[in-house]
């Protein structure tokens, strides 16, 4: 019996010091333009590191979660139609209430901030969320703003126009383009075949052509040669 008295002692003093240690964390929805009463926010809670302790937010704006224990949260707002800013909440063993600072998401939670915004917490929406975007109405200069839609328009215009660019031409630049195009497209005709020998022979003729033609024609000399024999020595002046 006595045994049973001391194990009983020992988890009533177990349980003092964990409810010693526990912290209420409370606040309250300070009410604007964006919601201004509690008939927005029905069903709204509190809630610690995504709902690692929570508490429902009542009909006056006030909330309170229970039983925090010591260390460093985020305390955001779980609504289904408005947007709260997030504040983070340091429970110690040695404060009688929560430290309450400012929270910027994906701000190191390590060191801690210098200026505390004091408590109880106190929250207010800043938006509405918005889930039916409205679609957006037929805008032709935004359609022929297109990238792909400016190609086909230039490819259009030189399609059309190309009859009477040829007929601003003579005889000889006509063949010289129809030449071009010939081998424009056999160059082609060669790719997609993988053709890759009458491709490489088709480049290889055209850069000798155009090394001939570049080729300077040689310049005879000025005088006649003259040979003279010396013995078995022979040579040209």
């Amino acid at each position: 019996m006595a045994r049973l008295s001391g194990l009983y002692l020992l988890a009533s003093l177990c349980f003092s010091s964990i409810a010693v240690c526990a912290v209420q964390v409370s606040g309250r929805i300070q009410w604007n333009d964006v919601c201004p009463n509690y008939t927005n926010i029905r069903g709204a809670k509190a809630i610690l590191d995504n709902g690692r302790s929570s508490g429902y937010v009542r009909r006056d704006g006030q909330f309170t979660i229970p039983d925090v224990s010591p260390g460093t949260y985020i305390l955001s707002i779980l609504s289904h139609d408005f947007l709260f800013d997030q504040v983070r909440v340091d429970v110690s063993d040695a404060e009688p209430s929560a430290s309450v600072y400012a929270y910027i998401p994906g701000t190191p939670l390590s060191p801690a901030p210098l200026l505390s915004t004091g408590s109880p917490v106190v929250l207010s929406a800043k938006a509405r969320h918005n889930y039916f975007v409205e679609r957006d109405a037929f805008d032709p200069v935004a359609m022929f703003k297109n990238p792909m839609m400016m190609i086909m328009l230039a490819s259009a215009v030189l399609i059309f126009a190309a009859p009477y660019l040829k007929a601003s031409l003579d005889d000889d630049s006509l063949k010289e383009l129809s030449e071009r195009q010939n081998k424009v497209i056999a160059a082609q005709n060669s790719i997609s075949s993988m053709d890759i020998g009458g491709l490489t022979n088709m480049l290889t003729g055209s850069s000798e052509q155009s090394q001939k033609a570049s080729k300077p024609a040689p310049t005879p000399s000025k005088g006649k040669a003259k040979s003279h024999s010396r013995g078995n020595l022979s040579y040209a002046l």
